[in-house]
């Protein structure tokens, strides 16, 4: 009998200890009904704003992007979408050429930099691109660190090439511009015939931060222009080995060729023009908004700077024995594997005012900014959505008086499409409005 009650005893004992309840956590320390709750705060107010300008180049003095875009798309929700760079290519080195050299020809080549929008999938339709020589060099404004941005026009002189290709890998690998014949043959010309040194454009004297300063004032840069008949958009490497024009050429019964590659990079820019469908052309400008309340949807997307407004819920009134252990926000997006439009795997979030500017991302903490991460459910797709991580934001907040007026913030695709990170037309459809998450502990 003994050993039957100690094998009772040792029993209870187990259960006892594996007991997982939440509701009882810290009861040994503080017995008096702990547990933790969960509260959901619905986001009252969302809308979508479009960006009047934006950064489409690295500047003097920030690192330089290593993709442009070029391209054009249609899309039901954004609207018609083109993309143009403008890029200046020169000597590396002096030409030093025989006076018997003849020019055979004279092309541009370029490398598709790894993405792509559009439907490629199921509807592969060949794609036009007009390359055009540039009126002029493009002006650097220096006060603001000669940053370009998006409405800022590409000032095109003459068409000098055009090529059609298949938006498939294989068919971009092989792809390149034949240009102008008589352009070719002025630029090889003056490369066997030096001129004297005003009017040598294959002098290497630096002028400045310029190099081959002559060649850059008598050919002033290229730009890729899409047809209109094109659909989808693209990035190309904004490299010296992507980016060059080759001149091919014969001497004494050898072929030679000669690459004049992409350079002076503080010129390069993409021009970003959109034009809105009918749900959005209220947006004239920046402090204009549609809600959701009026469309049923809120649009993130890169390259054509449409970004999601939200006024995030106050912080919750808790006594002083509860505390917020998480709080996420959470956006669900329309979602569907191979749409022609991918939604980006990351969100940012940056703070606003009621004009609707950009005032810099919104922090966690001193170090860290708080960023929407795509969660996708495989089994279930309706229930794929973006995860907010805003704990220690709100855990500050709870820790300070109330405030009149809630954090108003921007949802944009990371760079809103632009910097040496790479670029992105991805968006985020939202259909339900946003919910706040909040998670809390009692200890009384």
């Amino acid at each position: 009998m003994l050993r039957i009650i100690v094998l009772l005893a040792g029993l209870l004992c187990v259960i006892y200890a594996c007991n997982n309840d939440l509701s009882t956590i810290g009861q040994e320390v503080i017995n008096n009904n702990n547990y933790i709750g969960e509260e959901s705060y619905q986001v009252s107010y969302t809308a979508t704003v479009k960006a009047d300008s934006f950064v489409t180049s690295s500047g003097l003095y920030d690192p330089y992007i290593n993709q442009l875009a070029v391209g054009k798309y249609t899309d039901r929700y954004s609207g018609i979408t083109t993309a143009i760079p403008c890029f200046q290519i020169t000597p590396t080195t002096i030409p030093t050429i025989a006076h018997n050299a003849v020019l055979d020809s004279i092309t541009f080549h370029f490398q598709y930099g790894g993405n792509m929008w559009g439907d490629t999938l199921y509807q592969v339709t060949p794609q036009t691109f007009y390359l055009y020589q540039l009126k002029e060099l493009p002006e650097l404004d220096y006060e603001n660190d000669c940053y370009f941005y998006n409405n800022q026009a590409v000032d095109t002189a003459k068409r000098i090439a055009s090529c059609t290709f298949y938006p498939l890998v294989t068919s971009m690998a092989k792809a390149y511009f034949k240009v102008d014949q008589a352009l070719g043959e002025d630029l090889f010309q003056r490369m066997i015939f030096r001129r004297d040194k005003a009017d040598d454009i294959y002098n290497s004297e630096p002028v400045g931060i310029y190099t081959y300063y002559n060649f850059l004032k008598y050919f002033k840069g290229l730009a890729i222009v899409p047809d209109k008949n094109n659909n989808c958009l693209m990035t190309i490497d904004a490299s010296s080995e992507s980016l060059y024009m080759e001149f091919h050429y014969s001497s004494a019964g050898m072929s030679y060729t000669l690459q004049f590659p992409l350079a002076q990079r503080e010129y390069q820019y993409n021009q970003i023009l959109n034009y809105p469908t009918e749900t959005f052309t209220p947006l004239t400008n920046q402090q204009q908004s549609v809600t959701f309340k009026e469309v049923k949807f809120a649009l993130t997307q890169g390259l054509c700077g449409y970004m999601t407004k939200m006024t995030l819920p106050a912080v919750p009134l808790y006594d002083k024995y509860m505390t917020i252990v998480k709080a996420q926000l959470e956006v669900k997006p329309e979602f569907m594997y191979n749409n022609p439009i991918a939604p980006p795997a990351t969100i940012s979030v940056y703070r606003t005012n009621e004009l609707n500017q950009t005032m810099g991302l919104l922090y966690n903490n001193n170090s860290t900014p708080i960023v929407g991460k795509l969660v996708e459910n495989e089994l279930n797709t309706d229930d794929t959505r973006y995860i907010f991580d805003m704990t220690e934001y709100y855990q500050a907040l709870s820790a300070m008086p109330p405030t009149e007026k809630n954090q108003q913030i921007l949802l944009g695709v990371p760079n809103n499409g632009f910097s040496y990170l790479g670029i992105s037309f991805d968006q985020m459809i939202v259909r339900e409005e946003p919910i706040l998450r909040v998670y809390y502990a009692k200890y009384k």
